[in-house]
């Protein structure tokens, strides 16, 4: 999922909330409710992060590197030989 998507899914989730808070007319609360159920049970583990990073601000590139590193194939540089013997 990249950030505009998750982005969406956060505001989405907001709105439907600040609806149900706003108003007294019940078809337009339980419309709301049953959209913000939705995007909850549809995404719980980013609903429920406390404190979302929406994205990395990192390029695939940048993402595989870091992945390959962790795993221990990442480049001489990244474990600090820089070319000198």
């Amino acid at each position: 999922m990249n950030q505009i998507q998750e982005t969406a899914i956060y505001e989405a989730y907001d709105k439907a909330n600040e609806i149900i808070s706003l108003t007294d007319n019940e078809e337009l609360i339980a419309i709301a409710s049953d959209i913000a159920a939705t995007l909850y049970n549809a995404f719980p583990v980013i609903l429920n992060d406390p404190d979302p990073e929406i994205g990395d601000n990192m390029t695939d590139a940048e993402a595989d590197a870091d992945t390959l590193k962790s795993a221990g194939y990442g480049s001489d540089e990244d474990y600090g030989y820089g070319g000198l013997i």
